[in-house]
């Protein structure tokens, strides 16, 4: 039975397992829920992010993982050649981090589900735990995922003694990744040099790159530990073996380690009752948090404004994915919960509003194509980047203007026409364009889906004052043939995804302009409040505190309403939300301006040179007032939406 907890500095919990009493020391922390903090959670379907938010946790003293070593003492208690916890262990640790990938919060107290396993599988407590009780000890882990199954899938090595009966791996060897909705738990054997078995290991696997993995190691589970794969030929001919060495830097050992079995457990997608999943607030700040890390990386480097380069920085914790479905990769987010995340890439620079989520490649999902779809996967993995072409030299507002025609022709469409004023065409890599077919009422586009390199298409660069570290131009097309399946949705829908797509982004660079304004009004009250002018600081100027509180409203009321037009979206209220987010494209753009111009002002001199970034905020909001709708006609569309058809007809009325 369990004995009741005192308030002592170490509290013991007792528990009769298998006809042994169990002793555990606990920390008196993990006992009431009411005095955990806030756990960090990234939600469902990014699984390097949910463990190192949970490794975070338990660095910082709060007891969400089972240290091995707690297990080890039972084990060796019961079965003195037993090996060890590790497996059991490892098997609530994976608990923990279903939970994650599923959108809950971690169990207050992993130790009692310990204790609870132990009672139910008491045979755990002899140790050498085989491939069978670890399937049977994770299938009983569902008990504390709620509405929710996992399927487990087990691959073994030729040489495994544990491998009958279980799918082996092929020749090349076991293929390692880590994947949305999936955790891979790898067992190795431990041996010494001479032959001699010591045991099997039980690790997470958190990250791949390249021949390096990182992995949640239950003997020290507050941060990685870390291995380089040799994959080598098996001297009888049997599939490749593959070992995992020590890095470069870290103390060598003599004991060999050798892969042995892969167990993938996958968190089914539905849960009961149509709940969806979705991010906890801890969740959200702790993509905030990783943002801050990958800005500290990158900063001071050549690559701090390359999108390329910061969304295959950050694709391991899920950043070009947040807002794509996770059957392409992405972790499914809504647009409440992603607005806040591009206004906080906005603090640092305008130009990140391009690194988050899926950008221009969420239109691409109107396609069934297994070869768009792939497009949308490589964003995901922050391998590809799709830039959006609409804008002509003499046609941006007026769809009915554009003049680059796609040709029907066998088997596709061949596209002639130029597109002017893009951005990101260099780091694209492909291209989402809009084109007239010439059978087409006039207005009525077809969108196509091009690599950047497709045969007849020319890149212009044109210079801009702003957008640093990324390019500027256009492209023109002669006669580029792409096939039908790149048409995205069916012949004349162009228009109707244009719609569809760009309330959202507009509202999405919305969040990141008042970011970046928001930026701008902290570096303007540090400022004023520490520059002495007179023999005071500059702050007791009224006319400084008007700017700076005008501003701090007008961003906070711009906020307040793309919140509610988030909501909106995400109710698929896109018509609704059209007056509200052309309004706000239009006036919290230009309260970002203001905002950033009054901080450059109060800097003086300095706020017009490179000591700080004031300069580059103004110039770069003052292309975003252009970019992605003017901010004049995004105010005659509140007009047409709020008061009528009427009035955009008298507006564009030519006779």
């Amino acid at each position: 039975m369990m004995a009741s907890m005192t308030s002592s500095r170490r509290a013991r919990a007792l528990r009769l397992v298998g006809g042994v009493l169990v002793v555990l020391v606990l920390q008196p922390a993990r006992l009431a829920a009411k005095e955990l903090p806030k756990p960090q959670l990234l939600s469902d379907l990014c699984p390097s992010a949910a463990i190192a938010s949970l490794q975070q946790q338990q660095a910082d003293g709060d007891g969400v993982f089972v240290v091995q070593r707690e297990v080890d003492r039972l084990v060796l208690f019961v079965n003195p050649d037993g090996g060890g916890g590790c497996a059991v262990a490892t098997g609530i640790n994976v608990l923990q981090c279903l939970r994650a990938i599923a959108g809950e919060e971690p169990l207050a107290n992993p130790h009692q589900a310990l204790l609870k396993l132990l009672s139910d599988q008491p045979q755990l407590l002899e140790g050498r735990v085989t491939n069978e009780g670890l399937t049977e000890l994770i299938g009983r882990c569902q008990e504390w995922l709620p509405d929710r199954g996992v399927d487990v899938s087990v691959l073994v090595g030729s040489h495994s003694p544990l491998g009958a009966g279980y799918e082996r791996w092929d020749a090349a060897g076991p293929k390692l990744a880590v994947k949305p909705r999936e955790l891979t738990l790898l067992t190795y054997e431990v041996r010494t040099e001479a032959g001699k078995v010591l045991g099997r290991h039980f690790v997470v696997l958190r990250r791949v790159v390249g021949n390096k993995i990182d992995v949640l190691d239950p003997f020290r589970p507050h941060k990685d530990s870390s291995y380089v794969l040799e994959y080598q030929e098996d001297p009888k001919g049997g599939p490749t073996r593959v070992y995992l060495l020590r890095p470069v830097g870290v103390p060598v050992t003599t004991d060999i380690y050798e892969l042995d079995t892969l167990f993938r457990v996958t968190v089914n997608a539905e849960q009961s009752g149509n709940v969806t999943l979705r991010p906890t607030a801890a969740a959200i700040e702790h993509v905030k948090s990783q943002i801050d890390k990958t800005d500290r990386l990158l900063k001071g480097t050549d690559d701090f404004l390359n999108p390329r380069r910061w969304r295959k920085e950050t694709a391991a914790f899920g950043l070009p994915g947040l807002d794509l479905p996770p059957a392409c990769g992405g972790s499914g987010w809504s647009a409440r919960q992603v607005l806040d995340i591009f206004r906080h890439a906005g603090r640092y620079n305008l130009n990140f509003r391009d690194v988050v989520g899926g950008a221009h490649s969420r239109p691409l999902l109107n396609s069934d194509d297994p070869a768009v779809l792939e497009v949308v996967r490589q964003v995901a993995r922050g391998d590809g980047y799709v830039a959006i072409l609409l804008t002509e030299p003499s046609a941006g507002s007026d769809l009915k203007a554009l003049a680059t025609e796609a040709v029907k022709v066998d088997g596709g469409y061949r596209i002639t026409g130029e597109k002017r004023y893009n951005a990101r065409l260099a780091q694209a890599s492909h291209m989402l364009v809009f084109a007239q077919v010439p059978e087409d009422p006039p207005g009525w586009l077809t969108a196509f889906l091009l690599p950047s390199d497709a045969q007849g298409v020319a890149i212009k660069t044109l210079e801009a004052h702003g957008l640093a570290g990324n390019s500027y131009g256009g492209a023109v097309f002669d006669g580029v043939f792409v096939s039908e399946a790149m048409r995205i949705g069916d012949q004349g829908d162009g228009s109707k995804l244009f719609f569809e797509h760009f309330p959202y982004w507009r509202l999405m660079q919305v969040a990141a302009a008042i970011g970046t304004g928001e930026k701008a009004l902290e570096k303007m009250a540090a400022r004023i409040a520490t520059r002495e002018a007179f023999g005071a600081p500059i702050g007791r100027f009224t006319h400084l505190q008007q700017a700076l509180g005008q501003s701090t409203t007008e961003l906070r009321m711009a906020y307040a309403l793309a919140c509610d037009a988030a909501d909106q979206l995400d109710r698929g209220d896109y018509r609704g939300a059209r007056a509200m987010i052309s309004g706000l494209k239009a006036e919290g753009v230009e309260a970002a301006l203001r905002a950033a111009d009054a901080a450059m002002r109060a800097h003086g001199g300095m706020g017009y040179s490179d000591e700080v970034d004031l300069g580059d905020r103004v110039r770069d909001l003052m292309g975003l007032r252009i970019a992605d709708g003017t901010t004049d006609v995004m105010r005659m569309d509140v007009v047409r939406q709020a008061y009528g058809e009427e009035f955009w007809e008298m507006a564009i009325e030519n006779d």
